[in-house]
């Protein structure tokens, strides 16, 4: 005999109640922009783009048109960690992909921060969860490039840090 399901009962990481507030219809409260309004596809009308709340930062993730999602939820203590670490520091976001554990860097109070990944939809991605959360400007620079070359251009070599 097994028991039935309680309101309680957590869905990986996420509660029923931090899934209802995830969002298609606002932004922080506001209207969502045109490109992000339910769109007609050959399987009918759809919502390919939701936001996901995440210690206070919005984050765009993608259910349909991806095979991930946009956010790597596994690395949630991770994107924790350096927001809580970042204050006054510089942050580099090697392999960004969507530059969220930039956008909780920047959070966080980096000084600086610098996404870089090869994936030119992908920083597309990061700007729009960066803009999100109000980020942007000289002080959060977005690279495409391969995170190692990078690295090599840049005379960056192993990473000490006192942050």
């Amino acid at each position: 005999m097994s028991a039935s399901p309680s309101s309680s009962r957590r869905y990986g990481p996420f509660s029923r109640s931090d899934r209802r507030r995830c969002s298609h219809a606002s932004v922080a409260g506001s209207a969502a922009p045109s490109e992000y309004r339910p769109r007609v596809t050959s399987g009918g009308l759809r919502f390919a783009v939701w936001w996901s709340p995440e210690e206070g930062l919005l984050f765009e993730v993608n259910f349909t048109d991806y095979l991930d999602v946009g956010l790597f939820l596994d690395h949630r203590l991770v994107r924790r960690r350096i927001r809580e670490r970042a204050e006054g520091c510089g942050s580099l976001n090697l392999f960004a992909y969507t530059c969220a554990a930039t956008a909780h860097a920047a959070a966080g109070g980096a000084s600086r921060t610098v996404s870089v990944d090869t994936s030119h939809s992908y920083l597309e991605w990061g700007k729009r969860n960066l803009g999100l959360n109000g980020i942007g400007g000289p002080a959060h620079e977005i690279v495409r490039s391969d995170g190692l070359t990078f690295l090599r251009l840049s005379g960056q070599g192993p990473v000490t840090t006192s942050c």
